[in-house]
């Protein structure tokens, strides 16, 4: 993990760094996706999407295969149909990335 952490380092956020929506508004068997304000950066809306998984279980695969989307998706941030890639939380209890 620790080299892909690196590669994504001017990525990182933390969770505090935002106010999060109460409810997701669309979720899948393995994620969340909620409304999220982030008053750093004076965005109204971004979109976070969460790792559904309880902390005991996020081992080094889990924010291994985060840190892989992200770094995956940083790759084709220049296809006209990719949303950028805002911030990752991979430090936290339960890892996301960030949207506009």
């Amino acid at each position: 993990m620790a080299a892909h952490t690196n590669q994504l380092g001017q990525l990182a956020v933390t969770a505090h760094e935002f106010i999060v929506g109460r409810e997701p508004f669309a979720r899948s068997a393995r994620a969340e996706v909620y409304r999220t304000i982030w008053p750093a950066l004076d965005l109204a809306q971004v979109v976070m999407k969460r790792q559904l998984l309880p902390s005991t279980d996020l081992g080094k695969t889990v924010r291994d295969e985060l840190a892989k989307e992200a770094l995956a998706w940083v790759a084709a941030s220049d296809h006209k149909h990719v949303l950028p890639l805002l911030g990752v939380g991979i430090a936290a209890s339960a890892p996301f990335l960030i949207t506009p």
